[in-house]
This record gives structure tokens, C-alpha cells and sequence, in this order.
């Protein structure tokens, strides 16, 4: 059966199969490399004694937020896929399982082995009640707010 276009060229399918893959990975790997600042948060701050240490907390927050986005790109591979496979001859019915889904569980895996970033600094001690009340505010911006949506300073 022919398809609309003629697959051209022996790097077709691996052309596809990478940008099928490229975005899990990528946010596979951002949620490691989004790990460490948060790590280094927690030892350098174990408990949140001053407003420097919610300015850290805000820098944080936002640094996580930005990384957060790229959690944005995870709506590629099925599209990329279904597209391959309703114009080309380069993917197959059954590589959804092998270059999708799989992916998705690692994906999962990873995720659900870190503990959230968010839940882990709403852990962290304060000294303050207004400190804490300030954490409590930042963590929930974290958690509930589209970044998009908070006024420039607001975090």
C-alpha cells in the first residue's frame, strides 16, 4: 500500500523516531538537572530563618516553574506519530507501544521516584510564623498558578 508520500531515503524512520522521542527525554532529563537546585536548596537551607532565605525559596520556585514548561512539549510524540503513520510508511502501527508509550512510563517512573519539588520545600522549617505564611504563599503560586499568568515580581 502506498502511502500519500513516498518514503525517500533510509533516514526516514529514524528522523521520526527521534522526534517522537526527542521531547520525553528532554523532559526526562530536566526533571534530573531541575533536581540538583532544589538539593542544594534543602542543604543550604534546612530551615527558612530570614527573607534571604525566601528570596532563595522565590528563586527557586521560579527556576522551577521555567522548567516546568518544558513539560509543555510531552504532546509531540503521539502527534508526530500519528501523523508518521497516516502519511508515511516509516512508522508502524505498532511502534505507538515501543516509541510512546514506553517512553510515557519511563517518563512516569521518574517523576513518581523524585518527590515533588513543591511538597519537598513546603517541608522545610521556619522560624516565623510570617515566614512560614510567606513559604506557604510561594509554594501554593508554585503549585496552582500557571507562570504565564503571575505578574512579573509577584513570585
Amino acid at each position: 500500500m502506498m502511502s500519500v508520500f513516498e518514503v525517500e531515503g533510509k533516514y526516514m524512520r529514524a528522523v521520526l523516531v527521534a522526534l517522537i522521542l526527542a521531547p520525553t527525554i528532554i523532559s526526562i532529563l530536566a526533571m534530573i538537572v531541575l533536581y540538583f537546585p532544589l538539593r542544594n536548596f534543602q542543604n543550604a537551607t534546612p530551615r527558612i530563618r530570614t527573607r534571604a532565605d525566601t528570596e532563595r525559596l522565590r528563586r527557586l520556585a521560579t527556576q522551577q516553574m521555567y522548567g516546568g514548561l518544558l513539560g509543555s512539549i510531552l504532546w509531540i510524540p503521539p502527534v508526530v506519530w500519528l501523523i508518521s503513520v497516516l502519511v508515511t510508511d516509516a512508522v508502524t502501527w505498532g511502534d505507538v507501544l515501543l516509541y510512546v508509550v514506553l517512553p510515557y512510563v519511563v517518563l512516569f517512573i521518574v517523576a513518581a521516584i523524585g518527590i515533588g519539588p513543591a511538597k519537598a520545600v513546603r517541608n522545610t522549617l521556619t522560624d516565623d510564623p510570617t515566614l512560614q505564611a510567606e513559604r506557604d504563599r510561594i509554594v501554593n503560586i508554585w503549585l496552582n498558578q500557571k507562570l504565564l499568568r503571575i505578574p512579573p515580581g509577584d513570585i
